[in-house]
């Protein structure tokens, strides 16, 4: 959401990721709608290395929050910057 925001209500962002370009170009619900079902993909992928390996599932959990918190950051800081 802070990537849409940034990008349609205050011309400050450009989304980099080639996967998501058309997306936040859709009307919001649309691109919404997107990527609750892409998240819900990912939980059920992570429930199913949980239920395979619980010690890959640890390492794959980790590298996700620390992936997701660097872009969280990004995003955070280029709206503050505006």
């Amino acid at each position: 959401m802070l990537t849409y925001i940034g990008m349609h209500y205050f011309n400050t962002i450009t989304e980099m990721n080639p996967l998501m370009i058309r997306i936040m170009e859709l009307p919001f619900i649309s691109g919404l709608s997107i990527r609750i079902i892409q998240s819900a993909a990912l939980l059920l992928l992570i429930y199913f290395i949980y239920t395979k390996d619980k010690k890959y599932y640890k390492l794959v959990t980790r590298i996700g929050y620390v992936v997701y918190s660097i872009v969280m950051l990004l995003h955070i800081n280029w709206l503050i910057r505006i």
